[in-house]
């Protein structure tokens, strides 16, 4: 489907690309697919820490409607300036809240 290309890839988990990331293509997970999948737990009531997710989410997407309307230079500084500390901060939740949730339903939306 790619041909020979490499570089990286934002994407669904459409089972067709994974050919692709054994062969170089660095995959980038859709942070509207991973909001989903919170959001489904959260509403279930099947996992305590789901609602932190969708805020830390929540404060990215508030980053990206204030980038609407500036050109591509701007929306990279602010990008920069606001979106890179909260994906760092949800990075680093992420990764001490896989260390506490048992295997299970919650544990598959923090696989990284």
């Amino acid at each position: 489907m790619l041909g020979d290309w490499t570089g990286k890839l934002v994407c669904d988990d459409y089972s067709g690309y994974k050919a692709g990331f054994e062969r170089g293509i660095t995959e980038i997970g859709c942070m509207a697919h991973a909001r989903r999948k919170f959001i489904e737990l959260h509403v279930a009531g099947k996992s305590q820490i789901a609602g932190q997710a969708v805020d830390y989410i929540k404060q990215l997407y508030k980053v990206e409607q204030d980038a609407r309307d500036l050109t591509a230079d701007e929306r990279q500084q602010l990008r920069q300036e606001h979106s890179k500390p909260i994906l760092k901060t949800l990075h680093e939740w992420i990764l001490a809240q896989r260390l506490k949730v048992p295997d299970g339903t919650a544990s598959e939306c923090l696989e990284l």
